[in-house]
C-alpha cells in the first residue's frame, strides 16, 4: 500500500467506524421490540452424527419403494429424540409455534386450557381464568382421553392436531372424556367454545391497610404491563407497604415478561434465573 494509500484509508477508517457504530446503535435499538417474541435457538451447523442423518434422509427419499414426506420423517427423528430427555423436553412445529404466540399474544376461540404431553396424554396444566373448561369444572392434571369419542391417548398425537381439534368457533361445542387421579370412570364434559381473553393479572386488590394481594395466572406478552397497571393504584392511592404475589398454578410463558417484572422487586445485575 503506498503513502497516499494508507493516508486515504486513516482518512477513511473513522468514517468506517462511525457508520458501524451507527448501524450497531440503530440495531440496538430495533433489538428490545422483538424481546417478547419466543427466542429460536441459532441453526445447528451439520456435522459429523448430523451429516449422517441428513445423507440417510437423502438415500430415503431417493430410494425408498414408496412415498414418503421427508419432513414428517424429521419431525419424527426429532420427537424422539426429545423424548430421551424429559417430559418437559418437546419440538414445536412452526405451526403450533404460531397457534402458542396467537394463545399468549391475543384472545381467542376455544375451551381454554393450558395442557402438555405427558407419556403419550393430554394433561391439563391449568384450566384458562374465566374460560369455559374452568366453569365445566376441568381442573389442573386432568388426563385428556377422548375428544369428540376419538382417543387422543396413547396414539402419538401431535400438538397441532390437538390444537384443531380443542380449537374452533365461538359456540360450538365439543366433548372431552377425561380421567382425574386415581379414578377408574371417565369423566364426560360437554364444553362450549368461547371467546378466551388472554388477561395474565385477574385479581389485584389490599388485604388490609398494608398488604396488596395479586394473582398472575400466566407469563403472556402483556403481563408486566398488566401488573404494573393493577399495582400503580394500590401503591399511589391506597399506600401499599407489602405485596403477596400469587403464582400457584402458573404454567409459565414468556421469560422476559417474568425478568421485567422481578426486576420491580430485586437490584440491576443479580442473577434471577
Amino acid at each position: 500500500m503506498t503513502e497516499q494509500n494508507n493516508t486515504r484509508f486513516q482518512i477513511r477508517l473513522p468514517i468506517i467506524l462511525a457508520v458501524t457504530l451507527a448501524v450497531g446503535m440503530f440495531i440496538g435499538q430495533q433489538l428490545p421490540h422483538f424481546d417478547k417474541q419466543i427466542r429460536l435457538a441459532p441453526a445447528y451447523q451439520p456435522g459429523g452424527i448430523a451429516s449422517s442423518i441428513d445423507e440417510i434422509l437423502r438415500y430415503i427419499e431417493s430410494r425408498y419403494v414408496d412415498t414418503i414426506k421427508v419432513n414428517d420423517l424429521k419431525t419424527g427423528a426429532i420427537d424422539h429424540l426429545l423424548e430421551q430427555l424429559d417430559p418437559h423436553s418437546v419440538y414445536i412445529s412452526p405451526d403450533e409455534l404460531a397457534a402458542i404466540e396467537d394463545e399468549m399474544s391475543g384472545d381467542f376461540e376455544g375451551i381454554g386450557i393450558e395442557f402438555m404431553m405427558l407419556d403419550d396424554t393430554i394433561q391439563v396444566v391449568t384450566p384458562l381464568s374465566g374460560g369455559p373448561s374452568e366453569a365445566a369444572g376441568v381442573l389442573a392434571g386432568d388426563r385428556i382421553v377422548t375428544i369428540n369419542d376419538s382417543v387422543v391417548a396413547g396414539v402419538k398425537i401431535d400438538n397441532g392436531s390437538i390444537f384443531k381439534k380443542l380449537r374452533g368457533e365461538k359456540g360450538s361445542k365439543v366433548n372431552l372424556g377425561i380421567m382425574r387421579g386415581r379414578e377408574k370412570k371417565l369423566r364426560k364434559y360437554t364444553i362450549t367454545r368461547d371467546v378466551i381473553p388472554v388477561k395474565s393479572v385477574d385479581v389485584a386488590y389490599m388485604l388490609d391497610d398494608r398488604t396488596a394481594y395479586v394473582r398472575i395466572t400466566r407469563f403472556s406478552a402483556r403481563t408486566y404491563q398488566e401488573f404494573m397497571e393493577a399495582v400503580r393504584p394500590l401503591s399511589e392511592e391506597k399506600n401499599m407497604q407489602d405485596l403477596v404475589l400469587d403464582l400457584r398454578g402458573n404454567p409459565g410463558g414468556y421469560l422476559e415478561e417474568a425478568t421485567d417484572l422481578l426486576s420491580q422487586f430485586f437490584p440491576e445485575g443479580k442473577l434471577l434465573v
